[in-house]
């Protein structure tokens, strides 16, 4: 076994949080159905869907927040139906839309919700650390109301994480960043996943593929993948780009409908015709060399093209999929 599953099984079999035949319905709308998630030791798992998949509603059930109709919800061994207080001390949640007061100053709104914490007061420390580590400390004198958008959401993150629960959640933490505050928020997720476990919301699939040792994707209420990125990349057809010469424009294009897969015209030069395949089941370079063959033009070159994965996404929620893709889903 590689090192990297040895480091996933033992992040999994220590779970900090898990979610057990979840269901939880707002009147005739079933937001959530059947979601089961277990949350390593020390990972970054990143949520994706589509607008009203569920994403939210997940987020609180798993903060306490929201009471589901059915299953089970654990976090850190704590019944969250039976004792929500206890659980709620282990989860750190950023809110899409935190709230602040505008009217007291960084450290003081952070002594104030260290506070609701419950956090000691002698334990000044765990407020130094989070504004350090949050890169708020430089802005510590100033009033709420005039930090920027940025400083903002590093605020906002601060208060997540201070008395270190070993659970944090963030809800669209990149929301109207710059890409200048957007790549030092994606380092200080790196550095909380090594002392914390993170669920990671987000529309910016990048940032997730970047950040995330595991990522889930919620559609229509129901969990449609869960995996590694190189997991679920792995799965549903894989593309190749063929530079093809011998034929004309005109053949080529009659060729191309004859390919088992789908395959499209990228570019034309002079040294030939660039073309992208996609082989569909049969995802083997093999079967663009048969058609190659078949219809007597040649291939200058052939290489394997990365799936990424936004076009994981679209196939799973917009109804090419029947939901495949959760045989990557970790037991």
């Amino acid at each position: 076994m590689s090192e990297r599953n040895e480091a996933s099984d033992r992040r999994m079999s220590s779970g900090v949080a898990s979610l057990v035949g979840v269901t939880r319905r707002f009147g005739e709308l079933c937001a959530l159905s059947g979601i089961d998630i277990t949350l390593g030791n020390q990972e970054v798992v990143g949520l994706l869907g589509p607008n009203g998949a569920g994403k939210t509603t997940l987020l609180r059930v798993l903060c306490g927040y929201l009471i589901p109709d059915e299953g089970e919800v654990t976090v850190c061994g704590t019944d969250m139906l039976a004792d929500p207080v206890t659980g709620r001390k282990e989860v750190g949640y950023m809110p899409e839309q935190a709230p602040a007061y505008g009217e007291m100053t960084v450290t003081e709104y952070m002594d104030f919700v260290a506070a609701c914490r419950g956090v000691a007061a002698g334990r000044r420390d765990t407020v130094e650390r989070a504004l350090e580590r949050s890169g708020t400390h430089a802005v510590s004198h100033r009033l709420v109301r005039n930090l920027s958008k940025g400083y903002r959401q590093r605020l906002a993150l601060a208060a997540a994480i201070v008395g270190e629960p070993r659970l944090i959640i963030l809800d669209e933490p990149g929301a109207g960043l710059d890409p200048n505050q957007m790549y030092e928020l994606r380092q200080l997720i790196v550095s909380l996943g090594n002392r914390h476990t993170v669920l990671v919301s987000s529309h910016i699939m990048q940032e997730i593929e970047a950040v995330s040792d595991r990522v889930l994707i919620l559609d229509n209420g129901r969990l449609v993948a869960d995996g590694s990125a190189v997991e679920l990349l792995g799965t549903g057809s894989t593309a190749f780009e063929a530079l093809v010469v011998g034929a004309s424009a005109d053949r080529l294009e009659e060729l191309i409908r004859s390919f088992s897969g789908n395959a499209v015209v990228i570019a034309r030069s002079e040294s030939g015709t660039r073309v992208r395949f996609e082989p569909g089941e049969e995802a083997e370079q093999s079967v663009v060399f048969d058609w190659a063959v078949s219809n007597g033009v040649s291939l200058s070159e052939i290489v394997p093209v990365r799936r990424r994965l936004e076009s994981l996404f679209r196939t799973l929620t917009a109804g090419e999929s029947d939901g495949s893709a959760k045989g990557a889903e970790r037991q």
